[in-house]
C-alpha cells in the first residue's frame, strides 16, 4: 500500500477460466471500511467445433453440399467453411452452424474454421467423395474389349469397373472374373456394377 499515492497493488492472483470476481477492501484509521470489485474474464480456449454432416467419407451424388455442426464459445466471432479453393461464410444460429458450398466430383476435404473474438482458432476437417457418374463396366480379353459374339475356342473373360463393385452372373449363375468359358453352346454374360453413390451400370 502506498498511503501518499493512494494506490496499493495485490500479490499475483491465480485466475480460473471464465469470470472472476475480485475484490479489493480497504479500512482506514478511523476503522471505515470500503470495498470495490471488478469482474475479470479469463478465455484461453479456442471455440469448441464439430461437423455433424456430412457423415466423414460420405459419398454422394451432389451438385452442392450443405454442412452442419456446431460450435460453442461465447465470444465466437466467425465460422468459414472451404472446399478446394472455395471458402464461404457459415450461418450461424445460437450453436448451430450451416454453410451451403458448390462442389466438384471426386474427393474432397472440408476445412470448417472457428474464430472468436479474442483470436483463438480452431480447424476440423472431414473428406467426402462426390460421385455424380454411373459406373462404366468392361469386359476384357487377353488386354482388348471383349466384343465376340460367336468364338471356336475357350475364353477367359475379365469384368471390372472403376470405383465400383461388380456383380456377375454367367447363364444366370454367379460368375468370377477371369473364369474360364468353355462349355459348348449359347452363353449370358450379365454384369451390375454399383458405385458408392448407388449409381448402377446404364
Amino acid at each position: 500500500v502506498d498511503p501518499t499515492a493512494k494506490r496499493f497493488t495485490s500479490a499475483q492472483l491465480q485466475l480460473v477460466e471464465g469470470p472472476n470476481v475480485i475484490t479489493a477492501v480497504g479500512t482506514d484509521l478511523a476503522g471505515n471500511i470500503g470495498r470495490a470489485e471488478i469482474t475479470l474474464i479469463l478465455d484461453t480456449r479456442a471455440p469448441q467445433l464439430v461437423i455433424t454432416a456430412p457423415a466423414a467419407d460420405a459419398c454422394l451424388d451432389a451438385q452442392s453440399l450443405e454442412v452442419r455442426g456446431t460450435a460453442n464459445d461465447d465470444r465466437l466471432d466467425a465460422i468459414t467453411v472451404t472446399i478446394g479453393a472455395t471458402t464461404v461464410p457459415a450461418v450461424v444460429t445460437g450453436s448451430n452452424w450451416t454453410a451451403t458450398i458448390p462442389v466438384v466430383e471426386g474427393v474432397l476435404l472440408i476445412t470448417v474454421r472457428a474464430t472468436d473474438s479474442l483470436g483463438h482458432e480452431e480447424t476440423v476437417t472431414r473428406t467426402v467423395t462426390i460421385d455424380r457418374t454411373a459406373p462404366v463396366v468392361e469386359i476384357i480379353e487377353s488386354g482388348a474389349p471383349f466384343t465376340a459374339t460367336l468364338l471356336n475356342r475357350p475364353v477367359a473373360l475379365l469384368v471390372r469397373a472403376a470405383d465400383a463393385t461388380v456383380t456377375a452372373t454367367l447363364d444366370g449363375q454367379p460368375y468370377t472374373s477371369g473364369t474360364t468359358i468353355a462349355t459348348e453352346g449359347s452363353h449370358t454374360l450379365s454384369v451390375v456394377a454399383r458405385d458408392c453413390a448407388g449409381h448402377l451400370t446404364p
